[in-house]
């Protein structure tokens, strides 16, 4: 399952989670949004996935922390210099992780480019297990 702290309610969470064209978007312009997953069971984790429909580009920082009981998170990675841009020519991210959890929370800003002047659409959240 999936969830977030706010969501446009034209653009919910669980459009990130139906692999078609739809997309979920929070309510503050400026995108600092909490994302949570419940996998169902502790699973090993081996690759984080996002992508956008945004035709601008925007670059992201996000930290991404796991817990087995849903309340104790601990940092699993972070990005967090303003190195990775989405959107445009870029519309998906890819990061390699190491890690077993239960529950991921997902914490990411968009921060502004000055051509851009709506919120950061998020098409797709996905985790995969290691091979």
């Amino acid at each position: 399952s999936i969830r977030a702290i706010s969501e446009d309610e034209d653009h919910p969470i669980t459009n990130v989670l139906d692999d078609t064209d739809s997309f979920y978007q929070g309510f503050a312009f400026k995108t600092s949004q909490c994302i949570f997953l419940d996998l169902g069971e502790k699973q090993d984790i081996g690759y984080l996935y996002m992508k956008t429909p945004m035709e601008q580009l925007r670059y992201i920082q996000y930290h991404l922390c796991g817990s087995n009981d849903g309340e104790h998170y601990e940092l699993i990675t972070e990005r967090v210099h303003m190195d990775i841009a989405m959107g445009a020519a870029y519309p998906e991210y890819f990061e390699t992780v190491n890690a077993s959890y239960r529950y991921l929370r997902i914490f990411f800003n968009a921060q502004d480019h000055p051509s851009v002047t709506e919120q950061f659409p998020i098409s797709a959240i996905k985790v995969f297990k290691k091979k």
